[in-house]
């Protein structure tokens, strides 16, 4: 758990394998967790998963922010669901004054750190089976992180899901802000820019791994995403702040505008 101001009006990073993290701040701006973007209110709570790359942008006046990690139990009876942002704004005012005592104490009871995480997960999570929409998602997240290494169609992800090709597009339009194609094809990138700045596997290595075995393709795929060649991003490893030598927020939209007028037309090409 930590606490800072928020000077800079944006900082970039990749989330720890092992961890989830909850975000909090107390100022208006924008996150963009594996290319996919959503604007967020002062004291909101933003959930970032494993593995996630992650970039915030400040839109407003600098403010502070609270980051926790946490680790769910493999072995949970009631798993809870979470959106990427949420309000948080009724609970916060009195949370803020539990977490600034909780950094004061740390050092000598992190007792009562999980004490306010687990608190903070109960007042924002959902049972899922009060969230009836998410089952199909949680469903295809599943099979896309299971079959990254391989290509498929849109016709076998609607299967694998075990709902209908446009539901599957309605759902994802309505609960990711993404087609199914950009979900997949953002989640090859994300998984291609971990392994290219942590592992020591080539790029056409790295190419096989995410299902995109046209290195020309591939290299095409990770330009258009991060603005930058894939032997570039791997360099940004080194770089303390990789934010301030690329963006990628315009080309993400620009990308998702080409891909959702061709959404229709995908059904048995390779996604």
């Amino acid at each position: 758990m930590s606490g800072l101001t928020f000077y800079r009006e944006r900082q970039f990073f990749t989330q720890a394998p092992q961890w989830y993290m909850i975000i909090l701040p107390r100022f208006a701006g924008e996150i963009s967790v594996n290319g996919r973007s959503q604007t967020f209110a002062p004291d909101s709570l933003l959930m970032m998963p494993p593995r996630a790359l992650v970039q915030i942008q400040r839109t407003g006046p600098e403010g502070d922010v609270y980051l926790l990690n946490f680790s769910p139990h493999p072995e949970a009876d009631s798993p809870l669901g979470f959106s990427m942002v949420q309000p948080y704004d009724r609970e916060m005012t009195v949370m803020d004054m539990w977490l600034r005592t909780a950094i004061d104490r740390i050092a000598f009871n992190k007792a009562t750190v999980n004490n306010l995480i687990w608190t903070i997960l109960l007042q924002a999570g959902v049972e899922l089976s009060e969230w009836q929409e998410h089952s199909a998602l949680g469903r295809m997240r599943r099979f896309v992180d299971q079959s990254l290494g391989q290509a498929f169609s849109m016709t076998e992800l609607a299967e694998a899901t075990g709902v209908s090709q446009n539901h599957l597009i309605r759902l994802c339009r309505a609960e990711l802000g993404v087609t199914p194609q950009q979900y997949v094809r953002e989640a090859r990138m994300s998984r291609a820019s971990e392994l290219l700045m942590s592992s020591p596997a080539s790029i056409k290595e790295v190419a096989h791994l995410v299902g995109v075995p046209d290195l020309q393709r591939f290299n095409k795929l990770v330009r258009e995403t991060f603005g930058v060649s894939p032997r570039q991003l791997r360099n940004e490893r080194s770089t303390p702040d990789p934010m301030r030598r690329y963006s990628r927020e315009r080309q993400m939209q620009d990308q998702r505008q080409k891909a959702g007028s061709k959404a229709g037309s995908l059904a048995n090409k390779e996604i």
